[in-house]
């Protein structure tokens, strides 16, 4: 006997980049998430969505980064993906010393059965 396939839906989250500063970015997820009911079961943000593409120099690059280990985006985004039962998926500069990623992560939460 087989297991009916689940689906899972998507949600698509695009904006205008307000460039090098996380807390605008993070409020103006959260302002867009707010005004909708949680209808996705992930949540699919754009990439470097916790700082913007365009940049002119690597310093500013460097100031925009955040480590994967202290980062103020994937603490809020986590932070979201339980208080809507979801998850979401971004795009995210990455700094670890003086190098510099574009990464991605899946912020997840933990529940118990």
């Amino acid at each position: 006997m087989t297991t009916p396939a689940k689906t899972l839906t998507a949600g698509l989250l695009q904006f205008t980049p307000v460039f090098g500063n996380i807390a605008a970015y993070i409020e103006k997820i959260d302002s867009l998430l707010n005004d909708k009911q949680k209808t996705a079961d992930i949540g699919v943000l754009p990439g470097l969505a916790s700082s913007g593409f365009n940049l002119s120099s690597k310093e500013e690059a460097m100031q925009s980064a955040e480590s994967l280990h202290n980062s103020r985006f994937i603490q809020y985004l986590t932070r979201k993906a339980a208080e809507l039962n979801t998850f979401f998926v971004s795009g995210i500069k990455e700094r670890e010393e003086n190098r510099l990623y574009n990464g991605a992560v899946l912020s997840i939460f933990h529940f118990q059965k």
